[in-house]
């Protein structure tokens, strides 16, 4: 048995050494070809009305020239590595893709992670940095990403080609852990300058309309997310027609060349805001996400989207009172994590804690399930959380015919947790709302005080 995954390892080493050549190649020609290109136009005119010489071989040659003088110029063996490590995530290889991205800067990750700025740094680190953070995310560990996303984002200032990516990335990673002021401050500036300079249709607009998406539907801001949606459909748009001249763009548009994955998510994050409407259309909009993720190619690239879009069918389900549907979808999510994916981070305890209430709904008893969910879930990310008051609800509801006393106890810290974070009369108010309406009050009786007698 050691053997044979040996073997499949060895196989999975040499396709995404393959992988990653071909990539590179790709990259350079797409990236360094198109400057080569229009430079070697120029020289061409200026020799032929110069020089008279003839004007295909003097194309010829300054198409052969050039590109070779920006060969060298481009660091080839580090472009290799960074595709290299990321196909050995695709392949499932993270030990390898890990090895290979922190391999002679582990002095320098432990001042980012303490905060630092390292000491010494070299023209590679930024890059393996930047595969780190992708690493972390992957694996679910939102805190480690955010010290990778703050040194990269600090380290930006003076890059007008990354500095939108550096900032859409921490901004996503303060979203998600909690921290939705300095997120969505973020967001929106990266939007501004993105707009200011005509960059409306690139992967950096994008993921920045994402994260916003994501960040007001969770904070059930239903106008919001609506508005943040109607850009996106534009902004993909644009995207299939313009043209950008930023290099980073134009690596990620190639590196990322699989154009349907806006289009999931916008299906996907369409099908979560229909849901918070009750609109019977939810379930329509994620079998269109559905039909684009199982693309092996695109789930190669979008490691966790196919588990998370499970997660949700089985919330969906349990709107629609089918619970077996809804436990099936969860085990389903839970046995791709385990199974697929190194992630044990937010995604992950979603899928469990799923796979938990659709059985608290079925009649077995998952309490203990909950509550670990719920502690796992507050060591993840930052209080107060939209995550953790669901937690918080869910516990109580499943104690709700069991102990009163808890059910109460957990269901109104929930509710004041939902207060702070959301709008007055958002859905998920009105649900713990209705649910502590059906814990019976406890009526506490008070005895009179025995009257004092004289001796």
């Amino acid at each position: 048995m050691a053997e044979k995954s040996a073997e499949a390892n060895a196989f999975k080493l040499a396709r995404a050494k393959s992988k990653a050549t071909s990539r590179t190649v790709k990259l350079i020609l797409f990236v360094q070809g198109g400057f080569a290109l229009v430079m070697a136009t120029v020289m061409t005119a200026i020799l032929v009305f110069l020089f008279h010489l003839n004007a295909p071989l003097a194309f010829l040659g300054s198409l052969v020239g050039i590109f070779a003088i920006t060969l060298t110029r481009t660091s080839v063996k580090t472009i290799w590595q960074s595709n290299f490590a990321f196909c050995c995530q695709e392949e499932g290889l993270w030990n390898k893709a890990e090895e290979l991205a922190t391999v002679g800067i582990g002095d320098e990750i432990e001042q980012i992670l303490a905060g630092r700025q390292p000491q010494t740094e070299g023209h590679e680190l930024p890059m393996k940095v930047s595969q780190l953070q992708v690493m972390a995310i992957r694996k679910g560990d939102l805190k480690t990403a955010v010290k990778f996303s703050e040194y990269l984002y600090r380290n930006s200032a003076d890059d007008r080609h990354n500095r939108a990516y550096q900032s859409s990335s921490l901004a996503c990673n303060y979203i998600e852990l909690g921290n939705y002021t300095r997120g969505f401050e973020l967001l929106g500036a990266n939007l501004d300058s993105l707009e200011a300079s005509g960059r409306t249709g690139t992967p950096a607009y994008i993921s920045t309309l994402l994260g916003a998406i994501q960040g007001s539907i969770d904070l059930e801001r239903i106008q919001d997310a609506e508005k943040y949606l109607e850009r996106l459909h534009k902004a993909i748009e644009t995207s299939r027609s313009g043209i950008s001249t930023n290099k980073t763009d134009i690596w990620i548009k190639q590196t990322l060349a699989t154009k349907s994955i806006d289009d999931a998510f916008a299906s996907y994050f369409s099908a979560r805001i229909k849901l918070l409407k009750n609109d019977p259309e939810a379930e329509l909009e994620l079998k269109q996400a559905f039909e684009i993720v199982k693309d092996p190619a695109i789930q190669r690239v979008l490691t966790l989207l196919y588990p998370e879009l499970l997660t949700f069918h089985s919330q969906l389900m349990v709107k629609k009172k089918e619970y077996d549907k809804a436990e099936k979808l969860a085990q389903q999510a839970l046995e791709y994590y385990e199974n697929k994916t190194q992630n044990r981070g937010t995604d992950y305890v979603k899928a469990r804690r799923a796979l938990a209430y659709a059985q608290i709904k079925k009649g077995t008893d998952t309490k203990s399930e909950l509550e670990e969910c719920l502690e796992t879930m507050r060591n993840l990310v930052y209080e107060p959380h939209p995550h953790i008051a669901l937690s918080l609800f869910q516990v109580g509801e499943a104690y709700l015919n069991v102990d009163e006393t808890k059910a109460r106890e957990y269901l109104e810290r929930s509710l004041d947790m939902r207060r702070r974070l959301l709008p007055e009369g958002s859905p998920s108010i009105r649900e713990t709302e209705d649910m502590l309406a059906k814990v019976p009050n406890q009526l506490v009786v008070e005895l009179a005080p025995e009257k004092q007698t004289g001796v």
